[in-house]
């Protein structure tokens, strides 16, 4: 599937790495590690300067699932929005319209958990349901390679726990799963090749199981003692003009007569950290857009922002 020998590339340097058909790799590196490269590398975007042996599949073979590509799609579709243009709700590019149409009735997409929202936009799918819908498109349109970069962010327990079976039964029907990872944490059981990447060198480090691989991963990933010095708040209270940053009173969103959410009361203070937590779906994104203004129903909902 990969071989690859003493590839040389100012952002990226690979001295052995093999995949073998039917092998599930499971890459790790921190933030701006050189993981990015890595996926131009196998999407034929970053060619070698020099190198000595050199095999990946072809690009149509490669499917990449990416924060970034979810980000791309997002803004297309606010792009083509026509709410404000008809004064009814457009909700976009439906789910189902990502996928093959032979493809709807398959039963991979009720193990995704994805059959009730294929009549949704992909603006009403959450971060995880968006990310769901591109790898099975990935999947339906026949790729050997499957790529997933961080694919468990912004996911609940429960989704975690079902896109990662879902990835382990892809591992054993001929499609090749690799995971591009920034916590170890996130590394599922069944991914048993890990390799690490740190300044844009790609190392293989072994087997998941094997002792060594758990001491390599242990020195390679422990934290340097904190040498910032952090700054003192330069804000007090007495400060902001507004009791509230943010004051959703009664916020309600809803599409096609189903509600997001309803009768929700949000209230945030200056000052203060708050965790918004709740499963995929819930209406966690939905009510970002809705502080910022990118939900247009954000006119409809009693809510102010900085006192407005």
């Amino acid at each position: 599937m990969i071989n690859i020998t003493n590839f040389a590339h100012p952002k990226l340097v690979v001295k052995r790495w093999q995949v073998l058909e039917n092998e599930s790799w499971c890459i790790l590196g921190r933030n701006g590690s050189g993981k990015q490269y890595l996926d131009q590398l196998l999407t034929g975007e970053l060619s070698p300067e020099s190198v000595d042996e050199f095999s990946i599949p072809a690009v149509d073979k490669v499917g990449m699932v990416s924060f970034e590509s979810q980000q791309d799609i997002y803004e297309h579709e606010l792009k083509i929005d026509a709410t404000n243009d008809t004064n009814a709700n457009d909700i976009g590019t439906q789910a189902k319209e990502f996928l093959p149409k032979d493809k709807l009735n398959d039963p991979l997409i009720n193990e995704f958990g994805l059959s009730h929202r294929l009549e949704s936009g992909y603006k009403q799918l959450s971060t995880g349901e968006g990310r769901k819908l591109l790898i099975l498109q990935a999947i339906f349109n026949g790729v050997e390679l499957l790529v997933c970069d961080n694919p468990f962010d912004s996911l609940d327990e429960a989704s975690c726990v079902a896109l990662s079976q879902a990835l382990e039964r892809l591992s054993k029907t001929g499609i090749n799963v690799l995971l591009m990872l920034s916590n170890r944490q996130d590394i599922p059981a069944w991914c048993s090749n890990i390799a690490f990447i740190e300044r844009g060198q790609l190392n293989v480090i072994g087997k998941l199981e094997s002792d060594e691989t758990k001491r390599r991963l242990d020195a390679l990933l422990t934290p340097a003692p904190d040498e910032v010095s952090w700054p003192t708040n330069i804000q007090q209270l007495c400060d902001y003009q507004h009791p509230y940053l943010v004051k959703l009173n009664k916020g309600k969103v809803h599409y096609n007569g189903v509600n997001v959410f309803e009768d929700l009361d949000v209230a945030i203070k200056p000052l203060q950290h708050t965790l918004i937590t709740g499963a995929n779906g819930s209406g966690k994104s939905t009510l970002m857009q809705l502080i910022t203004g990118d939900c247009t129903q954000c006119y409809s909902n009693d809510i102010h922002v900085f006192g407005l």
